[in-house]
């Protein structure tokens, strides 16, 4: 089941990915589009409200599926995380 992932490389970006390989990757194509090459790039699984940044409460995740229009409080409270 895909969740929620924020990754850190120059700015923060919320994604969706089945795991931490899939939320890099993600994360790293993001970065690349805005960015140079990243110097680094930092992966944790968001496991309740308190992980996603104030900004992106209410905001869709990158990478999330065509059509589906949850905000990032919306899914985690669909996993039951809230």
């Amino acid at each position: 089941m895909k969740t929620l992932w924020k990754v850190t490389i120059e700015t923060t970006v919320i994604v969706m990915a089945e795991d931490e390989p899939e939320a890099r990757e993600k994360g790293t194509r993001y970065a690349r589009e805005q960015y140079d090459e990243p110097d680094f790039v930092d992966v944790d699984e968001i496991k309740n409200k308190l992980d996603i940044p104030k900004e992106y409460q209410d905001s869709l995740p990158w990478g999330i599926a065509r059509g589906d229009n949850r905000t990032c409080s919306q899914i985690l409270q669909d996993q039951g995380k809230l």
